[in-house]
């Protein structure tokens, strides 16, 4: 069975990003990690030789990062797509590979059900990452930044993920289209350490008629048709998604260009 851990980051958040990857390598056999913002790799992450840092300099894919590697030919059995502000528990990646396999699921620590029909987003049952879920929850919407897919159940590439800062909601429409459950998995409140890294966050900027917009992209998700996100969203430009996959081929293990 092989499994990667795969994330996004940029250089504001440098000491999280050291301190989750160092947390989840034990675990894996490869960590990849799409350096937002980076002209080389940190210097740090030589002691761990199993992690691949692509230093994507302009070519920001932000959130939407950590879906880069899904353009790797070789493809591992499971998929972990992983934020930069969480120390993982040693059987983290166990615990959500073995479930999605057993469950035919997506995996995630986060997730919610929305109240129907969707007027407003933050109107919805939360089985929060840093809460006490008592058992297995079926979410509509589940956090992409604790998850984990099989490849080749789900058969995701990095245009299923064309928003910047919309992870969640495309991987809703990805798993609702392709009728794979999205299973948030019983956790204690403290299993999880979250590092508290502070800066942007797009939801601070979304205005009321966004928030509108975004409500009824859901819902419309939710009854199967197209979906329509807001601009402050980030769609990503096909020529960028090329881009991504370019540098992808340009970088291997053990970095050379580190800082």
């Amino acid at each position: 069975m092989r499994v990667t851990a795969n994330m996004a980051t940029f250089p504001a958040r440098r000491a999280t990003m050291l301190a989750a990857v160092a947390s989840i390598a034990r675990q894996v056999d490869r960590v990849n990690v799409w350096g937002n913002g980076y002209d080389r790799a940190p210097a740090a992450l030589k002691a761990l030789p199993n992690v691949r840092f692509v230093p994507a300099g302009d070519c920001d894919l932000a959130g939407a990062g950590k879906f880069a590697f899904l353009a790797d030919t070789q493809q591992p059995d499971y998929y972990l797509s992983l934020d930069d502000d969480f120390i993982y528990p040693a059987d983290f990646a166990a615990q959500l590979c073995e479930a999605a396999g057993r469950f035919h699921a997506v995996t995630t620590l986060h997730g919610c059900r929305f109240r129907r029909p969707v007027r407003d987003y933050r109107q919805r049952e939360v089985f929060g990452a840093l809460r006490h879920v008592a058992e297995h929850q079926i979410a509509e919407m589940g956090g992409t930044g604790l998850m984990c897919h099989r490849p080749a159940q789900m058969r995701l590439g990095l245009e299923d993920f064309p928003h910047r800062y919309a992870n969640d909601y495309d991987m809703m429409v990805a798993a609702r289209r392709r009728n794979v459950p999205i299973m948030v998995l019983p956790h204690p409140a403290d299993y999880l350490l979250y590092t508290k890294p502070g800066g942007f966050n797009i939801y601070d900027g979304v205005t009321c008629p966004q928030r509108k917009a975004f409500a009824t992209a859901i819902e419309d998700a939710l009854c199967g048709k197209p979906p329509r996100l807001p601009e402050i969203f980030g769609p990503l430009p096909a020529a960028t998604i090329r881009r991504a996959g370019q540098l992808l081929q340009d970088t291997e293990l053990c970095n050379d260009r580190s800082a």
